[in-house]
């Protein structure tokens, strides 16, 4: 065998692995919003959303699928609260926070937890740049869905929001967001 053909059959190999992660990946987060019916496809939704400002931020293709494969799971610790709690009518800020913990002992990306940054408590450049990335798009799909307590925002009033809370719960990221859906939205007309 050559050394370009056995680099082809590696290259074909790693691929195909990537895809086998990617699809469980994804099959988990199909069961994270399983566990949570009135937020049917956010995870998928903050993922997608969170590729559009990887590739706004210039980083990599490697690096923009990981961030998509990390924000599949930014939930994960939905699974660990009782469904009373994750399905109760108005939000619940103390269920939020064990969601967030939970996450954090299965493995998954960092949270924010509203006014304190991070749940560990971290500030600015402590946070990952990837968590501030999935804060910005879970945020954006939070208020731009609807949910069970409440319709779903327009667009404007949810970038409203967003940049009221920039620079204390969210980054520079917001505009990118704006910038990226009035193109779309102007695309569409």
């Amino acid at each position: 065998m050559t050394g370009g053909r056995r680099t082809r059959i590696l290259q074909k190999r790693t691929e195909e692995q990537n895809q086998f992660i990617r699809e469980v990946i994804e099959a988990f987060a199909k069961v994270i919003d399983m566990k949570d019916p009135c937020t049917n496809g956010h995870s998928t939704r903050a993922a997608e959303y969170t590729v559009m400002l990887s590739r706004e931020h210039g980083l990599d293709e490697e690096t923009v699928e990981r961030y998509y494969r990390i924000a599949l799971l930014h939930d994960i610790g939905k699974v660990g609260i009782p469904p009373e709690v994750l399905n109760a009518r108005l939000p619940d800020p103390q269920g939020h926070q064990h969601h967030a913990g939970a996450g954090g002992r299965c493995g998954g990306p960092p949270r924010t937890s509203g006014r304190q940054g991070l749940s560990q408590g971290g500030k600015g450049d402590e946070i990952p740049r990837v968590a501030q990335i999935i804060a910005v798009a879970d945020t954006f799909d939070a208020m731009y869905s609807d949910r069970p307590y409440r319709k779903r925002m327009n667009f404007e009033k949810a970038v409203s929001i967003m940049k009221e809370v920039r620079g204390t719960q969210l980054t520079e990221d917001v505009d990118n967001i704006h910038r990226k859906q009035n193109a779309a939205s102007s695309a569409g007309s």
